[in-house]
Formats: C-alpha cells, structure tokens, sequence
C-alpha cells in the first residue's frame, strides 16, 4: 500500500506524506525542481530552503542527499568521468591527443544531450563563475581522468599530460560557457566540437 501511496506521489509530481510516515523523494526529482528553479531564476537568488518547499521536504533533508548546494547541480555528471575516460581509450591510438580528446568529449556531451536535465545543468554552470572554479571537486575530477589518459600514453610525460588535461578541459569549458551565453541556436556538443576546431587550427 505505501508503494501504491508513492507511485501515485511520484506519478502527480510532487512528493506526498503518508499518515505517520515520511514524505519519500528521489534524487532525480529534487535535482528536476531545483535546477529548473536555477535555470529560471538563477543559482544564487534562490535558495535551497526554496528548492526544499517546492519538494515538499525540508532545507536539512535535501542536505543529508547533497553536502553542499554545488553538488545538486553536478549530480550525475560527476560520475560521467568514468565514461569519459572509456570513451578516450576508444579513440584512435593513431589520432593526437587531443584530437582524441575531441572526439572523446564531443560523445559524451552528445550522448548526455538526451537527458532532459542536462541542458539546465550546462546553462547553470556556464552562468556561476563559482561553479567554473578549476579547484573544485568535479573540475578535479574531470581533469585527473584526462591526466590520467594522457601520462598512460607512449612516450607521455607529466608536463605533457598536465598542459593535455588542462588545455582539454579549458577548451571544452569554453565552448560550453560560449553556447550558454551566445544562444547560437545549436546543441551544445557543436559548441565543444567547434572549440577544439579552432584550438587546432
């Protein structure tokens, strides 16, 4: 009966108590509200007690899933260097490096488009400096599995790895902050793509 209660929560679209019981979200459906609220109206002017009442949950709920309010928007895509770096050891051997890592980045990005989310996360990433800082948790992360791709490589050194990983990861973090900010009208897999066209020119 409690999962009958919960489907039928989910089904509507905004979480319900049952008596004597918790109110029970999903990840998903909070990252949903919180980043179309971010998307609408920006990461700062709205806070996560605000992201909370929409959820119909408290600010202390949502932080027992999230430690800080960064990390509901990198939500999956953190987990998404895994792939990237499965995606590098696909390419070509015979390509450079970062042609590889072109191909490599424009695929996932391309890939991730279906997500319904995805798009809000890119636009409210491309409009929060905060959010662009290279010490951050997810930025470490995405340019150590580049470095790691990269020093693996024949005849690659640390230097070598260290300017790939952070040239790649700049040069895909442009392309996506210009298709944020530029509107051009196109997906933003194009934007990275067209990016590392120009770094390789």
């Amino acid at each position: 009966m409690t999962n009958a209660r919960t489907t039928r929560a989910a089904d509507a679209g905004t979480p319900q108590a049952t008596r004597g019981r918790p109110i029970v979200v999903t990840a998903e459906h909070i990252e949903a509200v919180a980043l179309r609220l971010w998307s609408e109206r920006g990461f700062h002017e709205v806070s996560v007690a605000e992201v909370a009442a929409e959820v119909g949950v408290t600010a202390r709920t949502i932080f027992r899933r999230y430690p800080t309010k960064a990390d509901i928007v990198w939500g999956p895509l953190t987990a998404s260097f895994q792939i990237l770096t499965e995606a590098l050891e696909q390419t070509s051997p015979r390509a450079p490096l970062l042609g590889r890592a072109r191909t490599a980045l424009v695929g996932m990005i391309r890939d991730g488009d279906t997500d319904p989310t995805a798009r809000h996360r890119i636009r409210i990433v491309g409009r929060t400096p905060e959010l662009q800082s290279s010490t951050s948790a997810p930025f470490l992360l995405w340019r150590q599995s580049l470095y790691d791709f990269a020093v693996a490589q024949p005849g690659v050194d640390d230097l070598r790895a260290q300017v790939f990983a952070w040239s790649a990861q700049s040069t895909a973090l442009a392309g996506l902050i210009w298709w944020v900010t530029q509107d051009p009208g196109t997906a933003p897999w194009q934007a990275v793509d067209e990016a590392f066209a120009h770094l390789m020119d």
